[in-house]
């Protein structure tokens, strides 16, 4: 599919609204506000703030979202909060694999990780720009994500080129098409 990038930020916009897509969370990379660096980090949604899904990985790894740094355990209870995270990066995701291998498997399955990573739902965007720590040429990666993503956008020009990954990838280029 192929959709304008303003179009796909207002689609952004109209998901805030929980009953349009049943997402509590929009979050996406924005800008730092320092204005000497160039770098990003995760935010939800507001357009207060400056965002930029096509550039370059945040600062914030995307398993922050996942394995959180403090959780309450026992009692198991969960906020049931359905989160949509758009401009994840090709190397953020192969990294989640990696997470997914460890906290999900036939030996043991971490309750939260796993709660989370079922109500989470990631767009990926290829990265348009180079920051001076980015080496994933050096890891056989590449600037685009190819697999365990929901829904992937590619840019040129004015528009994305999305494509679907998942079963909750094509859900939600339904609910896109809308």
């Amino acid at each position: 599919m192929i959709i304008k990038v303003d179009e796909f930020i207002a689609f952004l916009y109209k998901c805030q609204d929980k009953g349009f897509s049943g997402f509590d969370q929009i979050i996406l990379p924005v800008r730092s506000g320092n204005k000497d660096s160039d770098s990003f980090y995760f935010a939800q949604l507001s357009k207060s703030k400056e965002f930029d899904i096509d550039s370059y990985r945040t600062v914030d790894p995307l398993k922050m979202f996942f394995f959180l740094p403090r959780e309450k355990i026992l009692p198991q209870t969960f906020d049931n909060t359905k989160r949509l995270i758009v401009g994840a990066k090709g190397c953020d995701i192969r990294a989640l694999k990696v997470l997914d291998k460890a906290m999900i498997n036939e030996d043991f399955v971490d309750p939260a990780y796993f709660y989370w990573r079922q109500n989470t739902t990631i767009i990926s965007a290829d990265c348009t720009d180079i920051a001076p720590t980015c080496h994933c040429n050096l890891v056989d990666g590449h600037p685009y994500a190819e697999a365990n993503f929901d829904l992937n956008l590619s840019r040129y020009k004015d528009v994305y080129v999305v494509t679907s990954g998942s079963e909750k990838g094509e859900e939600l280029l339904e609910l896109l098409k809308k």
